[in-house]
């Protein structure tokens, strides 16, 4: 709102008396310009929306590096567990 009052003030500060044409071209062009990124902004908005977000899911355990539902026979041989400090840096329980 304040940026409309601000462009019709000096709208109305550019009428022309001879000497200040150029003045209001300049202000007619901002006001265009800024018409024209908005627009593109909403364009933007609505293109963007349509996108799927994809949200990885990260888990630091064994259970989930196997699919769902669980096949019969998991691994060939058994898993080597190995306890690793600091794998996860969010866990602050270690």
């Amino acid at each position: 709102m304040a940026a409309a009052r601000v462009l019709v003030s000096a709208t109305r500060m550019c009428v022309p008396r001879g000497r200040t044409v150029a003045a209001c071209s300049s202000v007619r062009t901002m006001s265009s310009a800024s018409s024209d990124l908005e627009a593109f902004k909403t364009a933007w908005k609505e293109e963007t929306k349509a996108y799927e977000v994809v949200t990885p899911k990260f888990e630091w355990t064994l259970e989930w590096a196997l699919p769902t539902p669980v096949p019969l026979h998991q691994f060939a041989e058994s898993p080597v567990v190995v306890e690793v400090i600091n794998r996860n840096p969010d866990n602050q329980h270690h």
